[in-house]
């Protein structure tokens, strides 16, 4: 109806007057109207009721002209007062749960492009029961529809109601579920693993080494080993620094204020499964953490008090996944994100096999811009195609002598597997990474490739000699422990062949007890037999005593009675 702007901006929207016969009804009900909105207000807010005043000529011209010039505001009044007819008289009861602050809306036709300011919002409405004013006019401007109004608002209301309480349980069903996943977040313990103190992967029962079971675990402690590694880079105070790659997101690792450096390592892994930190899984896995990671060249770069940056090109994007880009395009923009943020820091590189493809292009651009940061890049089993423009080195698996290809120095590295050649060479490259600056010579760098290969050299006799020396001791070892199996095996014959005397013993005795008894039998036989002969005469006994004596002669040394 908007019959608050009659009271609350009496003089806004002034028209010239226009002679109407209706202009009597309208101004009266517009009256009627505000005196019940003002009424309502006072009774909430706890005011006294103001009396009426009649409009002025030119207030009530004013609204006349505003009812005229939008016939719709008109057509919402007819049609209200209808219903209000028309409308059986209802109970009305409190809205449950009302607050002050709840806005109420008002049925209102699309509005004009004159109501720009629009009236004020109508923002209290009181709780309780409303007592009805008695109102100076005709019965069509009873406040019936406004019930219909607050009716409406009360279901909204609810309905927010419920809709803010559905939302609220689904947020703490999911803040509940993140927690505990992360609660349940799996690590090498859960495994059965561990690291020891020396950096070897171990068994928690046993403390024995790795033992393969299936591809599928292997593959799954492996990615827990990359988690653990971050984790680890993160104790030497690394910080994961996050960049948007179009609308993916991902992440490598920097040293704190490393773009405040005089010099920067860049550490640049291989390609695979394997990530920032790491040189090779598998060396992780079997032998120790000091071969597989880039731990160690991570501790020495920051007791130089060099900034570290770690390229993670190999990790996948969080975000979009499906979208992610390829390694090249990931060691790229981390290069650019990272080094970008350096521009007075000379930076020196180690790169590992495919890594070396990162580098190439990473300096490739570098020098299309004239930006010659780079002072060597170290490689290790690699490769490198801007040798002609930056120092560079190629520590391998061949055993030659230093020598040049393509602009790039070989040199063997001191081990003959392609994941092992970081972990053997780092000695060496890091005598040549401190001894290069923007200064120096060509055949400065060639001293530094020969000091390099020197300890190269010395490092590995010295691992031939414990070779050697641990073989002759796993000789003897061996020799050893066939000695003590031939001593058991001794022990074991001795046993057994005082068993075997102890049994033959046994059956000696049995026998001769056996014999002693068939001789008792015998002798108690022949008292039975003796006892039950019947009385001979004297002739019989003569007889019987010669027999006997001539038994005696045929059986000497036995007695009468074993005769």
């Amino acid at each position: 109806i908007r019959c608050d702007q009659v009271m609350s901006h009496p003089d806004s929207r002034k028209r010239k007057a226009d002679s109407s016969p209706d202009m009597g009804n309208n101004v009266s009900t517009l009256l009627n109207s505000a005196t019940g909105w003002i009424s309502k207000k006072l009774r909430f807010t706890g005011g006294a009721e103001p009396a009426l005043e009649a409009p002025s000529p030119a207030e009530a011209a004013a609204k006349t002209d505003e009812t005229e010039d939008n016939p719709s505001s008109s057509e919402i009044v007819d049609d209200s007062e209808v219903k209000a007819e028309e409308a059986p008289a209802t109970p009305k009861t409190p809205v449950k749960n009302a607050s002050p602050s709840v806005k109420l809306e008002t049925v209102r036709s699309s509005p004009s492009s004159a109501d720009d300011d629009g009236p004020p919002d109508l923002s209290r409405q009181d709780d309780g029961p409303r007592e009805e004013l008695p109102l100076d006019t005709t019965p069509e401007s009873s406040p019936e529809p406004v019930k219909k109004v607050k009716k409406v608002k009360k279901e909204e209301t609810e309905d927010e109601e419920k809709k803010e309480q559905q939302e609220a349980k689904v947020l703490q069903k999911q803040t509940s579920s993140s927690s505990l996943t992360r609660r349940r977040k799996k690590t090498i313990a859960d495994m059965g693993y561990y690291f020891n103190d020396e950096g070897k992967l171990r068994m928690i029962e046993g403390d024995a080494g790795f033992k393969f079971t299936t591809q599928k675990a292997y593959e799954e402690l492996g990615d827990l080993i990359g988690e653990r590694v971050y984790e680890m880079m993160e104790e030497l105070g690394l910080k994961k620094q996050y960049l948007e790659v179009g609308r993916n997101r991902r992440f490598y690792f920097v040293s704190p204020d490393y773009h405040d450096k005089e010099r920067i390592l860049v550490l640049i892994h291989g390609s695979g499964v394997v990530k920032a930190g790491q040189w090779a899984r598998k060396l992780i896995i079997n032998e120790s953490l000091e071969r597989g990671t880039q731990l160690e060249y991570i501790k020495r770069a920051l007791a130089k008090d060099w900034g570290v940056v770690v390229l993670n090109y190999n990790e996948k994007c969080v975000g979009h996944a499906e979208r992610c880009h390829a390694p090249d395009a990931h060691g790229r923009e981390e290069w650019a994100h990272a080094l970008n943020k350096a521009p007075q820091s000379d930076i020196i590189v180690v790169a590992h096999s495919y890594g070396g493809s990162i580098i190439s292009d990473a300096v490739r651009r570098m020098h299309r811009a004239d930006d010659e940061r780079v002072l060597v890049v170290a490689l290790t089993d690699s490769w490198f195609s801007e040798g002609s423009e930056v120092y560079a080195v190629n520590w391998n698996t061949t055993k030659r002598q230093l020598h040049r290809t393509g602009g790039t120095w070989q040199m063997y590295s001191g081990d003959d597997t392609h994941e092992g050649t970081s972990a053997a060479c780092i000695n060496a490259c890091f005598t040549v990474l401190e001894g290069v600056d923007c200064d120096t010579t060509i055949d400065e760098f060639h001293d530094l490739l020969e000091a390099g290969e020197k300890i190269i050299k010395a490092e590995y006799k010295e691992k031939n000699k414990k070779k050697q020396q641990g073989d002759s001791v796993s000789a003897k070892s061996l020799e050893l422990e066939g000695k003590k199996e031939e001593k058991e095996d001794q022990k074991e014959n001795a046993a057994k062949k005082k068993e075997e005397e102890v049994e033959e013993g046994e059956e000696k005795e049995k026998e001769k007890k056996d014999e002693g008894d068939a001789v008792a039998d015998d002798k108690q036989m022949v008292v039975h037999d003796d006892a039950a002969a019947p009385e001979r005469n004297p002739a019989d006994n003569e007889e019987d005593t010669d027999e006997g004596v001539e038994r005696d002669a045929s059986t000497p040394g036995k007695s009468d009675a074993e005769n």
